[in-house]
């Protein structure tokens, strides 16, 4: 145990307390969110107020995702791990009162509850940034990212008071990935894009498949099995 939380601290670059952790991201990131986004109002998630602002910028649920570091093609198994959409960074605990940020570097892999992220070159952003891979097709590798925006709560029209909530909301965006270079292009994911990457012989099976097993190209676990149906043609 000593020797996994000692290579893990060589993995990470800043440590702090776990119950400020929400607090931390959650007052300092949402009102950098507000900034970028040019709203107003941003007192709301400062201090005491933080609370006024529902949702998270974590990508799971709660901490107990088991997951693999794959650095310099070693393997390190973490218990306690987080996707922290809006910082593009993972996090882990080591215990209950501390947490751990990942430093990225010479990480070649990350695997999640078996997601498997890595780090690519955004061509909006031009930063390297994490990268879910969802299908490999051929020489194309479908690729997720994940990001946070601001939903702002519902206003009373005649005293202007709020209703409800601003909101964090997630939302993700699609890339391929041209493995011959790793340059990524942004697409929408559906029917026409997805088919256009397969074999012309292969199409009409395909197609067969998805409609026999009611399969939709907009649905990214849907799509894993379609490209694994594809690929075992």
């Amino acid at each position: 145990m000593k020797r996994i939380i000692l290579v893990l601290i060589t993995l990470f670059n800043i440590t702090v307390n776990a119950q400020n952790l929400e607090q931390l991201t959650r007052s300092r990131e949402i009102t950098e969110i507000r900034s970028n986004l040019n709203l107003d109002g941003i007192k709301d998630v400062q201090g005491k107020k933080q609370s006024n602002v529902d949702g998270s910028p974590y990508l799971f649920k709660t901490w107990n995702n088991l997951s693999k570091i794959i650095y310099e093609d070693k393997e390190f198994v973490v218990a306690e791990f987080n996707y922290n959409i809006y910082s593009e960074r993972f996090e882990a605990k080591l215990s209950e009162d501390s947490v751990v940020i990942i430093n990225p570097r010479n990480i070649e892999k990350i695997v999640i509850n078996n997601r498997i992220f890595g780090r690519y070159l955004d061509p909006e952003f031009q930063r390297n940034s994490y990268f879910e891979e969802v299908a490999k097709v051929d020489d194309q590798l479908l690729l997720k990212k994940y990001t946070v925006k601001i939903k702002k709560g519902s206003l009373n029209p005649l005293t202007k008071e709020k209703l409800t909530n601003d909101a964090l909301v997630q939302d993700e965006v699609f890339y391929l990935c041209d493995l011959k270079d790793n340059k990524l292009k942004k697409i929408k994911l559906k029917k026409s894009t997805v088919q256009s990457l397969f074999n012309k012989d292969h199409i009409e099976t395909v197609k067969s498949y998805v409609k026999e097993q009611r399969l939709s190209y907009k649905d990214a676990d849907d799509l894993k099995k379609i490209v694994n149906y594809y690929n075992s043609i």
